[in-house]
């Protein structure tokens, strides 16, 4: 007897009950989001933007960077079932934000959790936060770990 119908559960977002003629007929779609994106994500929220500015950086940071600002990496890694691998994306990002004030950082910290959390991922897990201080340069920095699931 064939197949005639798909359930497939997903990582926080629900149930998707369907036919397989339905999935080879609309075809696969991809939300996936590119590194690049993240800071026009980023940029998107308007409490964020406020106290960074444009002042998000991927992987250096500038000569002599006006803070606060936010500098971010990522590291991807192909989810693997038993029959190979998976349309699913596990993107591992590492956000560092610097600035002169510690409690400043903070909120910071919270509003690039909210809009992480609030954009077009699968999911999202926060796996580490630590902070740091430099006496010499005068600044704090937060490091936050986080998982992506796309």
């Amino acid at each position: 007897m064939p197949i005639r119908n798909v359930v497939t559960r997903g990582y926080g977002n629900g149930n998707f009950n369907t036919t397989i003629g339905d999935i080879v007929t609309r075809g696969f779609t991809s939300n996936r989001l590119g590194t690049a994106n993240v800071r026009n994500l980023l940029l998107a929220s308007d409490l964020l933007s406020k106290n960074v500015g444009d002042r998000i950086y991927r992987v250096k940071l500038p000569d002599n960077p006006i803070y606060p600002c936010i500098l971010y990496s990522s590291d991807e890694e192909p989810e693997n079932t038993l029959s190979g691998s998976s349309w699913l994306v596990h993107k591992i990002y590492t956000f560092e934000i610097y600035g002169n004030n510690f409690v400043e950082l903070e909120k910071i910290s919270f509003e690039l959790r909210s809009v992480l959390n609030n954009g077009p991922f699968r999911g999202v897990t926060v796996d580490n936060i630590d902070d740091q201080y430099f006496p010499e340069a005068r600044m704090y920095a937060l490091f936050i770990d986080v998982s992506v699931w796309q």
